[in-house]
């Protein structure tokens, strides 16, 4: 429904910074209107393309790690709302992962592409 509040979390690094435009494109042309992209980067050098984002789109939450993998947790409370689908890279797999936050933080599904 329109009501609800989505939360993209991307986790990157400084390898990726060229594919920052795409990712924000792709963000930009959902339909959705309650929507949040919250980007995640380690490495060794913050994304110049999304530290400007930022600054221009209210919706961007841009953090930037010094060669550090964030945790589950610290993607969990960055996301402001309830449901979060967290993309991972497990032994060349990516996953993407459903959770709703509740006592217990259980994954309610679990997609592999």
């Amino acid at each position: 429904p329109s009501s609800v509040f989505i939360s993209v979390i991307c986790p990157t690094s400084d390898t990726r910074h060229a594919f920052h435009p795409l990712l924000y494109a792709n963000f930009a042309r959902q339909t959705h209107k309650r929507r949040e992209l919250v980007v995640i980067d380690t490495g060794r050098r913050p994304s110049s393309y999304f530290v400007e984002i930022m600054e221009q789109d209210p919706r961007v939450t841009y953090r930037f790690f010094l060669s550090t993998e964030p945790s589950e947790e610290e993607l969990l409370r960055l996301a402001n709302q309830r449901l979060v689908i967290p993309h991972k890279q497990r032994r060349g797999r990516n996953t993407h992962e459903i959770k709703r936050p509740s006592r217990r933080g259980e994954v309610l599904a679990r997609l592999r592409q």
